[in-house]
């Protein structure tokens, strides 16, 4: 099986940005009623954004408490608040939304190069498949030509 140029410097730009996910993971790997482990990725829940912004609201807080209060301080303060909450949380779910990407690009890529090398014909083609299903799973949450290429080439063969 080929695998194209163009998917793998996808892959390698979502590896260099997206890999390390030391704090925070938003995947966690189970096993299922038939015993395979597969990974369950958990997207929307808050992350090391919300973690950032809630330290600055607590010290802006502390701050603010400090002074005499103000109506036309605090107005202002809590609603700019409300919205970067919101826009943590949308930070966060994109990171997590990459990092699936680049869990699903991965081992796509590892299955096709293990059906590259492998001797039985059968076990190629579950290998090979498992890979179609993975890079589908990614293709549901990003639009990448390169993921659309490497399916059409898989689909083809």
């Amino acid at each position: 099986m080929q695998i194209l140029e163009e998917f793998i410097k996808t892959h390698k730009f979502y590896e260099k940005k997206y890999k390390n996910q030391t704090i925070f993971k938003s995947m966690k790997l189970t096993t299922n009623s038939s015993g395979e482990t597969e990974p369950v990725f958990y997207v929307g829940v808050p992350g090391l954004m919300v973690a950032l912004s809630f330290a600055v609201v607590v010290v802006a807080t502390v701050y603010l408490l400090s002074i005499p209060f103000k109506w036309y301080i605090w107005l202002p303060y809590v609603i700019a608040t409300i919205f970067g909450f919101r826009i943590a949380l949308k930070l966060d779910k994109v990171k997590q939304i990459r990092y699936m990407i680049y869990y699903l690009l991965d081992n796509s890529k590892k299955l096709l190069e293990k059906a590259d090398s492998e001797k039985d014909k059968e076990k190629k083609r579950e290998m090979i498949e498992k890979a179609a299903e993975w890079l589908e799973k990614a293709q549901e949450w990003v639009y990448e030509p390169a993921v659309e290429a490497q399916l059409e080439l898989i689909r083809k063969s």
